[in-house]
């Protein structure tokens, strides 16, 4: 029965996530409070995207600028 009510749980939060991204101004990022909320958000995009695969990480390249004081 638990089982049942976490999917049910689920789908409601992909309902609201889903209306949140039609709206005229979409919100840009998703900040969840518990584990269900998060599964609705991606779930919700992974549906939206078709992206099945695991997030990547970029690394830009960087380079330390070197500033000193000057003495006037």
């Amino acid at each position: 029965m638990a089982d049942v009510a976490a999917r049910a749980g689920v789908s409601l939060k992909t309902r609201v996530v889903a209306e949140l991204l039609d709206q005229p101004d979409p919100p840009t990022a998703f900040f969840s409070l518990n584990n269900r909320i998060t599964l609705g958000v991606i779930e919700e995009l992974h549906r939206i995207d078709g992206d099945q695969s695991w997030p990547r990480t970029v690394a830009l390249p960087t380079e330390l600028v070197a500033r000193g004081i000057s003495a006037r």
